[in-house]
């Protein structure tokens, strides 16, 4: 049986406004990049392939630092990483959407970092 959630500390509005910053660069990189990806499946391709392969990787750079962020129950987190919930009255990670429906909670869920929210 996982264990409760503990609670999230706190953060200054100061921290969270700084955080914020660098989750609109990497909405803007993430948007950015699949641009560039879009004219990689187009024929004839319009990137080369040193292009398109950097294209790919710094999207899927900027999707994994965008789900850590909305779903750090998906990875290991401590407690001075910003995460989305941090921005809520009751800033405490839940089990939501980020999982997939045939995943089983993961890692995080067995250490109970985690709270079940039932369906």
């Amino acid at each position: 049986m996982p264990k409760k959630p503990q609670p999230r500390p706190v953060l200054e509005d100061a921290t969270l406004e700084a955080a914020a910053a660098h989750v609109r660069f990497e909405i803007k990189m993430l948007f950015e990049s699949s641009e560039r990806l879009g004219p990689w499946f187009e024929s004839p391709r319009s990137l080369g392939e040193s292009e398109a392969t950097m294209a790919a990787e710094s999207f899927l750079l900027h999707f994994r630092n965008l789900r850590a962020f909305l779903c750090p129950s998906l990875q290991n987190f401590s407690n001075d990483d910003v995460i989305g919930s941090d921005y809520l009255k009751d800033p405490v990670p839940r089990v939501s959407a980020c999982h997939a429906p045939w995943s089983s909670g993961g890692a995080a869920e067995e250490t109970g970092t985690v709270e079940s929210i039932p369906n």
